[in-house]
């Protein structure tokens, strides 16, 4: 029902192109399209620039690494408070929406506090979003490799720990690689993201695919296991976007004929307010 409310939203509110919308206002017509990316003609998508680009690359393994560290605890969750903390039925169903209030709340807190702490900051893009990531990544998979350590006796702490994981890792999300194509390469951010999400769900299929090959029984040990891995990669996604993320215009997003390409000396930054103006 919620779902089928949001597509009769959807259908009443979203329309192709400014100019087609019956109800907008000239002011906010005008801003939005002096303010968009203007394509003239279909971009092809520079396949091969794409598919050898570090950045482009290392936004995808921080993706199925996040996606990792998320699928698996999200999807057994419930298991994990069953096998492992031994919740009763009541108790499980409480504790398991913990992670996804605080990674609500996580994302609201982002939404409207990354620009003012970037400003404040005084960092390039670049080494921001790497230190968000960094730090959301990290701190996620180490709260897992602590939550190794606990016993069914230390359910209340397993359950911070669990909390912890997954709202730190919306920080490595949503303030780290998830919106940089929109920097790297703006024409092609609807294609790059199509990608980015093949890899997403690629880890949504061997997930849960490894957790039950290795918990047949349920145990504290092979449940271990599982945070073991899903720790590896959080760390794995952590030491590769931080070597080679990036926010910086990549040269073959720009379309010379209309934007020379600046030298070394001039500032990214610049870079890609042109582009995103042209």
């Amino acid at each position: 029902f919620f779902g089928t409310a949001c597509s009769l939203f959807f259908c009443s509110l979203v329309y192709d192109s400014p100019d087609k919308h019956p109800r907008i206002s000239n002011l906010e017509q005008s801003y939005i399209t002096g303010n968009s990316l203007k394509i003239n003609k279909p971009l092809k998508p520079p396949l091969k620039s794409i598919f050898l680009s570090a950045p482009i690359n290392a936004n995808h393994v921080a993706h199925f690494c996040y996606s990792w560290g998320y699928i698996t605890m999200a999807t057994n969750l419930p298991l994990i408070m069953k096998e492992v903390l031994h919740f009763d039925v009541r108790q499980n169903g409480i504790f398991s929406s913990l992670p996804y209030i605080g990674s609500f709340l996580m994302r609201l807190i982002i939404a409207v506090g990354f620009a003012p702490l970037h400003k404040l900051t005084k960092l390039g893009l670049t080494n921001f979003r790497k230190i968000n990531h960094t730090f959301g990544a990290v701190l996620a998979g180490v709260s897992l490799l602590f939550l190794t350590m606990l016993t069914c006796q230390q359910q209340y702490l397993a359950v911070s720990l669990i909390t912890l994981s997954l709202v730190v890792a919306d920080i490595a999300f949503t303030s780290g690689y998830a919106c940089s194509f929109l920097e790297l390469a703006p024409p092609y951010v609807g294609f790059l993201t199509g990608i980015n999400n093949v890899f997403g769900s690629l880890a949504g299929v061997l997930s849960p695919t490894l957790v039950g090959f290795v918990t047949p029984n349920g145990t504290h040990e092979e449940w271990n296991i599982v945070l073991f891995v899903t720790a590896g990669f959080y760390f794995l996604g952590a030491v590769v976007y931080l070597i080679f993320g990036s926010s910086e215009l990549q040269s073959w997003a720009v379309d010379e004929e209309k934007i020379p390409l600046l030298g070394d000396q001039e500032d990214m930054e610049d870079v890609r307010h042109k582009a995103l103006l042209q």
